[in-house]
């Protein structure tokens, strides 16, 4: 381990960004969770609700650098699909 003033700070803000980033995830992850459940359920309007609540999470991940854009761009498609599919056959 450096004893380096700037290597020190260096590990200290990267494990206080690991934590942030870890738990930002974990977000993203029970709302799409509670998100497919809702589908699964077939509640359209909660479903509504859930899909607006995701899409803003997941744009402001992306603004902090918490994932990259392909995949929240990937995760918007898929997820708007499956609305798309659930009012289709309702």
């Amino acid at each position: 381990m450096s004893k380096n003033k700037s290597a020190m700070k260096r590990l200290k803000t990267s494990s206080k960004d690991n934590l942030r980033h870890k738990t930002r995830k974990s977000a993203l992850a029970t709302y799409e969770k509670n998100y497919r459940d809702a589908i699964e359920s077939g509640d359209v309007d909660a479903s509504t609700k859930l899909l607006t609540i995701l899409f803003s999470n997941f744009d402001k991940a992306l603004k902090v650098n918490t994932v990259t854009r392909n995949r929240v761009n990937r995760k918007k498609s898929n997820l708007a699909k499956l609305l798309a599919n659930l009012k289709k056959t309702s």
